[in-house]
Parts: C-alpha cells; sequence; structure tokens
C-alpha cells in the first residue's frame, strides 16, 4: 500500500510538473502575443508618423509652389511695368528727338534764305559799285584827254582856247553834275536798298522769332500733354500695382484661412484645449495621477504576489505534511483541490501581470500622444508665424521697389 501511494504520488508530481509546463507554455504563448502586439503598434505608429511626415511635406511642397507663382507673378508685373517704362520712354525720346530735327531744320532753312538774300543783295550792291566806278573812270580819262588835247592845241588862239575850255569847262561840269546827280541817285537807291534789306532782314528775324515761339509753345503744349500722359500712366500703373498686390493679399490671406482651418480641423479632431498651458498642466497631473494609481498597484501586486508566494510556500509545507497524512490516509480528493488552488494562483499571477503591462502601455501612450499634439501644435504655430512674417516682408520689399521705379521714371522724365 505505501508503494502504490508512492506511485500515486509520483504520477501526481508528474501531472502536476506537467501542468506548471503547460502554463509555462501559455505564459510564453501570451509573452510573445503581447510582443506581437508591441510590434504592431510601433509598426502603426511609424506608418501614422510616416503619413504625417508625408503630409507635413505636401503642405511644404503646396506652400513652396504657392510662393514661386507668386514670385513668378509678381516678376511677370515686374516685367510688364518695365516693358510699358520703356516704350513709353523709347516714345518721349522719338517724339522728343522729331520735334528737335524739325525745328533745328526749319531754323536752318531760314538762316540759309536769309544768306541767300543777303548774297544777292551784296552781288546787286557790288555790281551797282563797280559802275559807278567804270562812269568815274571813264570822266577821268575824258577829263585827261581834254587836258591833252588843249596841251597839244596850244597854238591855237587864247580866245578859242578859252572858249573851248569855257565849252569843255561847261561840259565838264555839266557832266560832273549828272556824274554826281548819278552818284547821289545810286547812293539813294543803296540807302534805300540797305533799308529795305534791313527792314526785310528785321521782318525775316521777326517771322523767326514768332516762328520760334510758335514751336517752343508748341512743344511746351507737347511736353506738358506728355507730363500729363506721363502721369495718368503712372496713376494707372500705381492702380495696377495696387490691384495686383491686393490681389496677391487676397490670395494670401485665402491660403491663411486655409491654413488656419485645417490648423482648427486638426486641433479639434485631435480634442486640444485652447490652453496650452492648462493642457500641459493637465497632462502632467494626469501623468503623475496615473504614476501614482501605477505605483499603488505595483505596491498592491507586489503585495499579493508576496502573499500569494507566502501562502504557496505554506501550502508546499502543508502539501507535504497533507502527503504524509494521505499516505496514511489516502486521501485523494484534497490533492485536486491544492491542484486547483495552484492554477488559481498561477492564473491570478498572469491576469496581473498582464495588467501591469497594459498600465505601463497606456502611461507611455499618453505621454506619447500628448507629446506628439505638443509638438505638432506648436510647429503649426511656428509655421503660421514664419509665412505670415515672410509675406509681410514680401509685400514691404514689392512697395520699397515700386517706389524707387516711380522714382527713378519722374526723374528720368524730369531730366529729359
Amino acid at each position: 500500500k505505501c508503494r502504490k501511494l508512492k506511485a500515486q504520488l509520483e504520477r501526481d508530481q508528474e501531472e502536476v510538473e506537467a501542468m506548471q509546463k503547460a502554463h509555462a507554455e501559455a505564459l510564453a504563448t501570451a509573452r510573445s502575443t503581447a510582443e506581437q502586439l508591441t510590434a504592431k503598434v510601433k509598426q502603426l505608429k511609424s506608418e501614422m508618423a510616416a503619413q504625417k511626415d508625408d503630409f507635413e511635406d505636401q503642405l511644404s511642397k503646396q506652400k513652396h509652389a504657392l510662393h514661386q507663382q507668386f514670385a513668378k507673378d509678381q516678376e511677370d508685373a515686374d516685367a510688364e511695368a518695365a516693358q510699358e517704362r520703356a516704350r513709353l520712354q523709347r516714345g518721349f525720346v522719338e517724339q522728343l528727338e522729331e520735334a528737335n530735327t524739325s525745328q533745328t531744320e526749319k531754323v536752318h532753312h531760314l538762316k540759309r534764305e536769309h544768306e541767300r538774300e543777303m548774297e544777292a543783295v551784296k552781288t546787286q550792291h557790288d555790281m551797282m559799285t563797280l559802275a559807278l566806278k567804270k562812269q568815274l573812270k571813264e570822266a577821268n580819262e575824258e577829263i585827261e584827254e581834254l587836258q591833252k588835247k588843249t596841251t597839244s592845241d596850244r597854238s591855237i588862239s587864247i580866245t578859242q582856247m578859252t572858249e573851248e575850255l569855257e565849252m569843255r569847262q561847261a561840259d565838264h561840269d555839266k557832266k560832273l553834275k549828272q556824274v554826281k546827280r548819278e552818284r547821289e541817285e545810286l547812293q539813294e537807291q543803296l540807302e534805300d536798298l540797305e533799308a529795305r534789306h534791313l527792314k526785310e532782314r528785321l521782318e525775316a528775324q521777326r517771322k523767326f522769332e514768332e516762328e520760334q515761339e510758335e514751336q517752343q509753345a508748341a512743344f511746351d503744349k507737347r511736353v506738358r500733354k506728355l507730363k500729363e500722359e506721363m502721369r495718368d500712366l503712372e496713376q494707372e500703373l500705381t492702380a495696377r500695382h495696387q490691384k495686383e498686390k491686393e490681389k496677391l493679399r487676397r490670395n494670401f490671406d485665402e491660403e491663411k484661412e486655409e491654413m488656419e482651418k485645417e490648423l482648427r480641423s486638426k486641433l479639434e479632431k485631435s480634442k486640444l484645449a485652447t490652453n496650452f498651458d492648462e493642457q500641459l498642466e493637465t497632462h502632467n497631473r494626469e501623468k503623475l495621477e496615473l504614476r501614482k494609481y501605477f505605483e499603488r498597484q505595483m505596491e498592491d501586486f507586489e503585495e499579493i504576489v508576496n502573499s500569494r508566494l507566502l501562502e504557496l510556500h505554506k501550502f508546499e509545507y502543508a502539501q507535504f505534511a497533507q502527503l504524509e497524512t494521505m499516505q496514511q490516509t489516502g486521501g485523494g480528493h484534497q490533492l485536486k483541490e491544492m491542484r486547483w488552488k495552484i492554477e488559481a494562483l498561477e492564473l491570478e499571477k498572469t491576469k496581473l501581470e498582464e495588467r501591469n503591462t497594459m498600465l505601463q502601455s497606456t502611461i507611455r501612450q499618453k505621454d506619447d500622444d500628448l507629446r506628439e499634439e505638443a509638438s505638432g501644435r506648436m510647429q503649426m504655430k511656428d509655421r503660421v508665424t514664419q509665412i505670415v512674417s515672410l509675406h509681410d516682408d514680401k509685400v514691404t520689399q514689392m512697395q520699397s521697389k515700386h517706389d524707387r521705379e516711380m522714382e527713378t521714371i519722374r526723374q528720368q522724365f524730369e531730366d529729359k
């Protein structure tokens, strides 16, 4: 009978060892399952992070594309304004050159006509002077001939000589008077010609001055008209630039509103509080409470495990005592109860370990989520602030550039 009890005890011990082995395998399976779940959670987190990175990259690309479109539109507007200014400047310069050329040609034409008239008057005066000199020369030759003839005819009587001399003297005086009269007439004609030439020259000078004044008045009128056109063009370009600037600002405001709507939707989806400091304080308080709760659970778990281990040791000691008693009394029912108690204790231990693991993973997940939400919110605020600052700088640069260009055009126009 003792041998049978020993054999029964050995079989029971083998069954207990088999149950412990199965229990260890179940624990290993549960651990592997927990590791798989942890790996799956990590994979999901990495996928979420990748999706978040893709979203941020897409947002950055869209923002870069918008900046490029804005820069391209601004360059096109500047190029169009520069072409328009260059065209107007070329037209203005061509008009000024045409006016100057026309005025110069008219002045040269009047000068050439005046020079031709002066040359004609001078030629006529020279011809009249040569004719008078020729007549004087002929008269002097006749006087010399008369003197020679008088000298040669000395043998003639004094009376004849006197008469002839008187006659000749009378003729000579008559001719001299006629020559003087003709000279006076020529002098009067010359004076009349000079007076008429002076009058014509003064009239031509007056006409030239009047034409020059009319041309100057027309030129001034044309300059005023060009100035008015330039001022109208400047106002038109300023209005167009202002409209383009307003359009760009509206586009930026729409993009800003879309980004703000997207930010608000993300904040609503993530259920973040409006005050980040209060949320951080709440998070720290919840984290502290969870940590305290976890520490309490760990202390309770250690106390329970220690009490269960103590009970298990007590049970083992009692088991050996009961085995000896069972060897004597043969109680198999009590052995089954002890096995059930052992299984219940192992199951409770497993549940406590799983609960501990779940609490730790919950705390870590909560910390990670709050850190990600806080970091995303701060990054979004920094991005919005940076975009607004870049847009303000761009608008300021455009305004200063436009002012400089308009001042340059105005200065060039005033110089010309």
